[in-house]
């Protein structure tokens, strides 16, 4: 399923391929490598979120057809 997450504390989003989707309330740990800025190792950042809301978009297009884009999640995430 093609999700989109929401950032309630950055404003930012991430588009994601997941079997699943999250419900609301549930928790989410969102996990980005960056480089420390004092060694430039890489390193791992894990920040956890709740689901604070998931909605369901519809493709655009009116028939049914196989050319017919999958609908896409948005869930909103909000920082623990």
């Amino acid at each position: 399923m093609r999700i989109w997450f929401e950032f309630k504390d950055t404003g930012r989003d991430a588009h994601v391929e997941l079997p699943a989707v999250p419900r609301v309330g549930e928790g989410v740990v969102w996990v980005t490598e960056g480089e420390d800025p004092d060694d430039g190792t890489v390193v791992e950042y894990r920040k956890k979120y709740r689901v604070q809301q998931v909605d369901w978009t519809i493709s655009q297009r009116l028939s049914m057809t196989p050319q017919q884009d999958p609908p896409v999640i948005l869930v909103r995430l909000e920082l623990v």
